[in-house]
């Protein structure tokens, strides 16, 4: 994303530099959209109601943003779509279903207006499917 600094730090208004594993980007992250895009009350630290922060913002906004990488090193992405593919038992994915012009067109919406809320710029020119790895 463009909004970082010369040592690679997020510059985002709303996030506090900290991505320890109580308090980190994503937990801001996703407390950050639920209070921008959503008319939910009493968000906590890691839940609303009985979701969890991560399952709210899946189930009120469509996207996610899950971790790739390693646990010394962690990045994330943003995603209208997550799925896991845990050893040894990979997920098949239909490539023709990617492509679903019906599916797509409100998964861009949902990834648009999430950017939109955090104030971030992808360093791409439009959504992508991506395949990341954690291990950790």
């Amino acid at each position: 994303m463009k909004q970082i600094d010369e040592n690679k730090r997020l510059t985002a208004h709303w996030y506090d530099g900290c991505d320890d594993d109580e308090i980190g980007f994503a937990l801001q992250a996703d407390r950050h959209l639920l209070t921008q895009l959503t008319d939910l009350e009493e968000i906590g630290c890691w839940s609303v109601g009985e979701l969890f922060l991560d399952e709210a913002v899946d189930r009120h906004l469509g996207v996610a943003i899950t971790l790739y990488g390693d646990s010394a090193n962690r990045s994330y992405i943003l995603a209208a779509k997550v799925s896991y593919a845990l050893k040894p038992n990979p997920e098949p994915v239909d490539p023709a279903a990617l492509a679903d012009r019906a599916d797509l067109d409100p998964r861009h919406r949902q990834l648009a207006a999430a950017l939109d809320a955090l104030g971030l710029t992808p360093l791409q020119d439009r959504p992508q499917w991506l395949i990341a790895h954690y291990y950790g």
